[in-house]
């Protein structure tokens, strides 16, 4: 999954780096949408917007996650039960909340104690 944002066009993107959140193993990257980016929204009444799908559920979900300019997202991808993607997602916009401290609240998850 995460090979897919690197190679995407449309985005900048940090190398994936090996994590361990809450007792899940998996990667983190930073993502931006590229300078000069135009492609636009699929989504009704947002056509136009540059912006590239990041985290798109299934129905019964309405989950449409997009990466758009100014922001960084830093998307954490870890293996939860049976293979499953766990998604951890943190986003940093301009006046905002930083990044690094958005890392110390995710830091805290805990998957293992079940509370």
């Amino acid at each position: 999954m995460a090979s897919w944002f690197v190679a995407h066009e449309g985005l900048d993107t940090t190398e994936p780096v090996a994590v361990t959140v809450g007792g899940l193993d998996g990667v983190v990257l930073d993502l931006r949408l590229a300078e000069g980016y135009a492609s636009g929204c699929p989504y009704e009444g947002y056509e136009g917007i540059p912006m590239v799908p990041m985290l798109i559920g299934v129905a019964p979900s309405d989950v449409h996650h997009v990466v758009l300019g100014p922001s960084t997202t830093r998307l954490y991808l870890l293996t939860g039960q049976n293979g499953r993607v766990v998604a951890i997602e943190v986003t940093d916009v301009p006046g905002g909340v930083e990044l690094d401290e958005l890392d110390a609240i995710v830091a805290d998850f805990d998957f293992e104690s079940g509370g």
